[in-house]
């Protein structure tokens, strides 16, 4: 069984049709429609997405070794109707790369996310630095992460506020300094063509966890 094979049954398991799997992956359906008939390939990211929003055994997805899903999925919790699980998010005029541009940002419009929560935003991402999986032009999809000054999630992609208002979309990683692992946090781009930067932890204000990411793909 190919990938575009697995793909399908995978759809059909939770009763999804293409365009709402094309929501779990962050891309449109026409976009799925040429992935899950192998005219094109499933990406890095579009495998991420299906993981982390899914649940999805990342070995059974490339090879079809293991299981379907990395822990058991009950029948009667797969969702009968899952455009139930479609909320509207607000999207922000307010880059997600960027200098502030105030606190009360107006909201330019609604966009619908699967599996998002109360309080979550929408912003765009302007450059990329976070290229490909977070290309310029995407939009984020982020939610408020109340606790980071007592726990952050390495390996995660976030979006800091600092306190002067500027914005940044990066990968954070513990610090190799023994010295500094309690007072900064390394930021790295996707992109090898951009540097890996320490940042100091008392100059974050706030912090959000990217949860989910929309782009258009070209065709």
């Amino acid at each position: 069984m190919s990938i575009p094979e697995r793909l399908k049954q995978l759809r059909k398991k939770f009763n999804y049709t293409q365009e709402e799997m094309g929501a779990v992956c962050g891309i449109k359906k026409s976009a799925y429609s040429m992935i899950e008939t192998g005219k094109t390939r499933l990406t890095d990211r579009n495998k991420e997405q299906l993981v982390r929003e899914l649940s999805v055994n990342p070995e059974w997805l490339e090879n079809g070794e293991g299981e379907m899903f990395r822990k058991k999925i009950k029948q009667k919790n797969v969702p009968k109707n899952p455009k139930k699980e479609f909320r509207l998010v607000p999207v922000y005029v307010m880059d997600a790369i960027g200098a502030d541009e105030g606190e009360h940002p107006y909201i330019l419009r609604y966009f619908p996310f699967i599996n998002a929560r109360n309080g979550d935003v929408a912003m765009f991402v302007r450059g990329n630095s976070m290229s490909p999986y977070c290309p310029g032009g995407a939009t984020v999809l982020l939610r408020p992460v109340e606790s980071w000054r007592e726990y952050i999630e390495f390996g995660q992609i976030y979006l800091i506020v600092l306190n002067d208002g500027r914005r940044l979309l990066k990968e954070l990683h513990r610090p190799q300094s023994a010295e500094k692992r309690d007072s900064h946090v390394l930021c790295v781009s996707k992109n090898q063509d951009y540097d890996v930067s320490e940042l100091p932890l008392s100059m974050i204000k706030k912090m959000f966890v990217v949860h989910a990411i929309y782009y258009e793909m070209a065709m």
